[in-house]
C-alpha cells in the first residue's frame, strides 16, 4: 500500500526538509516523503556557486541585456546565498538553468503515480519592479517572452504583487492560483507538492514571522499534468531601472523514481 501525504492544518517549526526515520521523511508542512534512495533529487543551497562548463554541470545563464551583477555567492543566511543584479535597465533579465557546458539539462518529468517536492526561499528588493521566476519548466532561454511549453514553478506577472503557483503543460492547459502577495526586500520561504494522481498544491511562509501568506490547490490531472522534461531554473526580470537584488538561498526538487 502507498503512503498517503498527510496535511496538517498549522505551521511546523520552520526547516528546509525536516528529519524523519531511516525510510521517510517529512516536509514542513507534515506531507511524508519516502527516503533518498527512493527519490531523484536535486538539491542546491549556494554554498557555492558552480557553473556549467566542459563536463561540469552548474548553471547556465541566459541574460537579456546587460547584467549589473553576475550570479554570486554572499555569507549571509543559512550558509549561502545566490545573489544576482539583473541590470539598470527595464526588460533585463538574468536566467539560470541547470546544465552542464551550454547543454541544459533536463532530469524531470512529471508522470502520474509519481509523486514530486519542491522548496526555495528567495526575496525581492523591489516587488513592484521585479518578475521572479522559481521552479521547474522546459528549457527555455527567456522565459519572460517565451513561456515555456511545461511548467511547475513559482512566478511573479507585471502589475502585480501577488506571487503565482503555476502547473501545467502550454499556456492554454496550465492551470494558475494567487498563492500570497509579497513583500519588499522579504524572504518568503514556498513548497509545492504533486501527489501523483491529479492534485498541485502550494504553500507560502513568511521567513520573518513564520506566518502561513497563503496555500492553494491546482488541477493537475489529465492535460494540466506538466509532460515535458523540464529543467530547474530561477531568475528575475527588471521592470525599471533600479538595478534590484535577486537573492535566494536554496532551490530543492525531489520526485519518485
Amino acid at each position: 500500500m502507498g503512503i498517503l501525504p498527510h496535511v496538517i492544518d498549522i505551521p511546523q517549526q520552520m526547516r528546509r526538509w525536516r528529519d524523519g526515520v531511516i525510510d521517510f521523511e517529512t516536509t514542513e508542512r507534515g506531507l511524508i516523503m519516502p527516503g533518498r534512495h527512493a527519490l531523484i533529487a536535486f538539491e542546491e543551497d549556494f554554498l557555492s556557486i558552480r557553473v556549467g562548463a566542459s563536463n561540469v554541470s552548474g548553471w547556465i545563464v541566459n541574460n537579456s541585456g546587460t547584467v549589473t551583477a553576475a550570479l554570486s555567492q554572499v555569507t549571509a543566511g543559512h550558509g549561502g546565498i545566490g545573489l544576482v543584479v539583473p541590470g539598470g535597465t527595464a526588460t533585463n533579465n538574468a536566467h539560470y538553468q541547470w546544465g552542464t557546458n551550454t547543454t541544459v539539462l533536463s532530469p524531470f518529468t512529471m508522470v502520474a503515480g509519481k509523486r514530486l517536492w519542491m522548496s526555495t526561499r528567495f526575496k525581492l528588493e523591489d516587488v513592484d519592479q521585479n518578475l521572479p521566476i522559481v521552479g521547474l519548466h522546459t528549457s527555455q532561454t527567456d522565459p519572460w517572452n517565451t513561456e515555456p511549453a511545461d511548467q511547475f514553478l513559482f512566478r511573479k506577472l507585471t502589475g502585480s504583487t501577488t506571487l503565482e503557483f503555476v502547473s501545467g503543460t502550454t499556456n492554454t492547459t496550465e492551470r494558475t492560483a494567487n498563492l500570497c502577495a509579497l513583500t519588499d526586500d522579504t524572504y518568503v520561504r514556498l513548497e509545492a507538492f504533486y501527489d501523483g494522481i491529479g492534485i498541485a498544491r502550494a504553500w507560502a511562509f513568511n521567513d520573518t514571522t513564520n506566518v502561513l501568506l497563503g496555500a492553494v490547490q491546482l488541477d493537475a490531472s489529465a492535460t494540466h499534468l506538466p509532460n515535458g522534461a523540464m529543467t530547474v531554473a530561477f531568475g528575475m526580470e527588471m521592470l525599471d531601472t533600479g538595478a534590484d537584488d535577486f537573492s535566494i538561498d536554496y532551490l530543492n526538487v525531489y520526485m519518485e523514481r
